[in-house]
């Protein structure tokens, strides 16, 4: 029973995703196997997290209430898919050229590094079912309280009780979702979900890049994703970020997918939300959506604007009321004067710290020939970036995620804890963070393989051909 609540807001964002390809079949149909699952993961777990806060807020967060609430989830778009599924599905007008001979190998050589990474997943989740430290002394024990007795979930939002209580609920009320229609803390339900995330930042970023630039493109993505070792050791961590990682790419993805079509507004609507889970899933992802939202218009995508915003309105107004009338204000500067902060902006020996840490963590993603960065040296040497990838668009996905990084680094300079700590503890969390969202933004900018090795080379003719042409 306690996996059902998970299955149900899986399975309600995949009959939405659905009835998006129905309605705006932008990808082969190869791909949306890939697509509808990953997005749909996506979109339902957000959702019914929305939806069980406002259950709690409301006083009605009882087993009954979460049944019915995943059958409204459910039922809706399965009507609507049902009955668009009687109409034929227009083609993509999308070309795409030729796929790439050595596709094939990609998705073996990728299914295999996903498998194995599966399996270390999975075995870290069995010798670990509470998670590391911040899931059972921040996350899991949240969702203890909001799956407790009518009226316990405010604890988990309690200042001196809790650990960080102004922090979003997304994780934590999914999970406590499940217990409450569960009736039982099992560390199952954790674990599965920090599995089903793990899946579908893989798929997102595969599958996204597969309909925006080519089916090798998405796998190579996905392989590189798969060579990042503080990305894959946070993968059964039971933290935020890893969820968070997949709501900043899965955003940027629906908007790029969306803006490049004639009729894309489902899928901004889509980008949109996903924007406002990455809100409600840590006070990073916060900036993120204010960021990716407000300066859209600058992409040059104009009439997407609208959509994009109103798909971000309904979790972003649940954002608002949590973090204005429930949640304590945040501790990032508590304890802190507004000269004191200054005083750490004017010391360069901050800057130099952070710098410092920022190089150790980008040698320490990887190691040997298999080091992410080499292999996106090797794949820009090799693909080259194309010149028309330089659009609006794309400087602004890339402007989103300088001034996200830009944010990071000003919290650390300005931060009143110890600064070392503080990188230690939490650098590899906020590359797991931005990571996604970077490869999706730089693969896009990539040359698909079948354009640069599969082109034939013009051959003269022969002599002989020549002069029987005269």
């Amino acid at each position: 029973m306690q996996f059902l609540p998970l299955f149900n807001a899986a399975l309600a964002g995949c009959l939405w995703m659905a009835v998006l390809a129905q309605r705006q079949p932008l990808a082969p149909a190869r791909l949306r196997w890939l697509l509808i699952p990953s997005f749909g993961i996506a979109a339902g777990c957000g959702a019914a997290s929305f939806l069980h806060f406002l259950l709690l807020a409301g006083g009605l967060a009882g087993p009954a209430a979460v049944l019915l609430s995943d059958a409204a989830l459910a039922l809706v778009p399965m009507s609507l898919w049902l009955r668009a599924r009687r109409k034929p599905i227009p083609a993509s007008g999308a070309d795409s050229p030729a796929p790439f001979r050595y596709n094939w190998l990609l998705a073996i050589v990728l299914l295999a590094g996903l498998a194995f990474v599966l399996a270390a997943h999975l075995d870290s989740l069995r010798t670990r079912p509470h998670g590391d430290w911040d899931a059972f002394s921040i996350w899991n024990v949240r969702a203890r309280y909001l799956a407790g007795p009518e009226g316990s979930w405010k604890t988990a939002i309690a200042p001196g009780l809790m650990s960080h209580p102004d922090y979003p609920l997304l994780v934590s009320g999914l999970v406590a979702r499940c217990w409450t229609a569960g009736g039982t803390f099992d560390t199952l339900a954790p674990a599965a979900a920090a599995t089903i995330f793990f899946l579908a930042s893989v798929g997102v970023l595969t599958g996204a890049l597969a309909t925006l630039a080519s089916l090798s493109v998405g796998l190579l993505a996905g392989l590189v994703l798969m060579a990042t070792s503080p990305w894959l050791a946070l993968s059964a961590s039971q933290y935020s970020d890893i969820p968070l990682g997949l709501y900043m790419a899965g955003g940027l993805a629906a908007a790029f997918i969306g803006a490049r079509s004639e009729d894309g507004w489902g899928w901004m609507a889509l980008g949109g939300f996903l924007c406002s889970c990455a809100a409600w899933t840590k006070n990073e992802g916060l900036p993120f959506a204010l960021f990716a939202l407000l300066s859209f218009p600058l992409s040059g995508k104009r009439r997407a604007v609208i959509p994009l915003w109103l798909g971000s309105l309904p979790g972003l107004l649940v954002v608002a009321v949590f973090k204005l009338v429930y949640a304590p204000p945040g501790d990032v500067l508590a304890g802190q004067s507004a000269a004191q902060t200054l005083a750490k902006f004017a010391d360069l020996s901050r800057y130099s710290q952070v710098f410092e840490a920022v190089y150790r963590q980008i040698i320490d993603l990887g190691s040997g020939p298999s080091h992410p960065l080499l292999l996106l040296v090797l794949l820009g040497l090799v693909l080259r970036f194309q010149a028309r990838a330089a659009t609006p668009l794309l400087y602004w996905a890339g402007g989103v995620l300088l001034l996200q990084i830009a944010t990071y680094g000003a919290v650390y300079v300005a931060t009143p804890h110890d600064l070392n700590w503080l990188l230690g503890t939490s650098l590899s969390r906020l590359f797991a963070q931005v990571w996604p969202a970077g490869l999706l933004t730089l693969f896009s900018a990539l040359n698909p393989p079948e354009r640069c090795l599969d082109e034939p080379t013009p051959t003269r003719p022969h002599p002989s051909a020549r002069r029987k042409k005269k």
